[in-house]
């Protein structure tokens, strides 16, 4: 897979984890499920690559 494909699954994955979360990160100032999504954007951004 080139750079680019790689780097356009990461944003597509962002960006259908952030989506149904943003109303309720802006919601509450915190934002605990903000915090929940970006951690399993992170573990799916590091199987992807193949660190994990």
């Amino acid at each position: 897979m080139t750079t680019g494909g790689i780097i356009f699954l990461l944003l597509l994955i962002v960006l259908i984890a952030v989506l149904p979360i943003w109303p309720y990160a802006r919601r509450f100032t915190i934002g605990p499920l903000m915090v929940v999504g970006v951690l399993l954007v992170t573990v799916l951004m590091l199987i992807l690559i193949g660190i994990l």
